[in-house]
């Protein structure tokens, strides 16, 4: 596998990012009502999650008609899904029709359409293991051949019930704390009005270390810092150390583990002062042993 595209950097004009370490932590339906003024009824935490994470970031400035939405998860709806299986498998009963749609990850995607007046398209879109890197790759290619001008790049991941099934659907270790949380990057094709945080410069996916390390340098410079996902092995950790960056650890780490925390880690970066003209290097690895590099740099 070697999957990279050379494109122009994109403009990152507004972030926005929270975690939880429990769903009883944060009242999503307080949230809602806070942000549309009234409940958006019959849905579950995962679209409640990417609703409330997508407003400040959608509403930081008016949309231009181009604007396209990349939402992504490391394993999707699974609260819903879990439900609608339980009625349908345990109990030997119908599923109520909008919990069936919304087992549908996309589903989302048509509220954030609806409440958002999102005039292009919205897509979920996801590869086992690298999930945000995904919808990032997505949006640098519409940008950069589709003339889209602006991206809306989200994710979120959920906690469900019970622990320990959840554990192995997310492949945590048995002592790792678990998250939940949704993250969020407003993404133009063109400089605006308003300074931007920051800029998405690469994303790439390669077979291993050696690959990766070949392909990345003529992106790297002086002022480059380097940080490994939380499931980067002890053997890739060795072998990219010769890439001689320095470390970059957030000033807060993440709470816990979920399949799209590596937004945690860029969103902290951009929020970071003392990172100004900056890059990030993040590099995370999925379980066949196959990498993945995302650039970006603090303005």
């Amino acid at each position: 596998m070697d999957k990279h595209i050379t494109p122009s950097p994109l403009y990152i004009t507004a972030i926005n990012s929270f975690e939880t370490t429990s769903p009883e932590e944060m009242d999503l339906k307080a949230n809602i009502k806070d942000i549309f003024g009234k409940q958006i009824r019959r849905i579950g935490p995962f679209i409640q999650l990417a609703l409330i994470g997508a407003a400040p970031v959608i509403r930081h400035a008016p949309l231009p008609e181009a604007t396209n939405v990349y939402l992504t998860s490391g394993s999707g709806d699974m609260d819903v899904t879990i439900d609608v299986l339980n009625r349908t498998v345990r109990d030997k009963l119908t599923p109520k029709p909008l919990s069936f749609i919304n087992t549908v990850s996309n589903a989302a995607c048509y509220y954030l359409t609806k409440h958002f007046a999102i005039g292009g398209s919205t897509s979920f879109l996801s590869t086992r293991g690298f999930s945000l890197e995904s919808a990032f790759l997505q949006a640098l290619t519409d940008t950069n051949v589709f003339n889209v001008e602006t991206a809306i790049v989200g994710s979120v991941d959920i906690l469900t019930q019970d622990e320990t099934s959840h554990r192995i659907r997310v492949g945590a270790t048995p002592n790792e704390p678990l998250a939940q949380g949704t993250h969020w990057f407003r993404l133009n094709a063109n400089a605006q009005t308003t300074p931007s945080v920051g800029q998405l410069h690469h994303v790439s996916m390669h077979s291993d270390s050696a690959d990766l390390i070949e392909k990345i340098k003529p992106y790297l410079t002086d002022r480059t810092f380097l940080c490994l996902g939380n499931r980067t092995t002890t053997s890739s950790q060795k072998e990219l150390k010769a890439l001689n960056l320095k470390t970059y650890t957030p000033n807060h780490p993440s709470k816990g583990h979920y399949g799209t925390n590596m937004g945690h880690t860029l969103y902290s970066f951009l929020e970071d002062n003392s990172q100004k003209d900056t890059q990030l290097l993040h590099v995370q690895e999925n379980s066949r042993g196959e990498l993945s590099a995302v650039i970006i740099s603090k303005s």
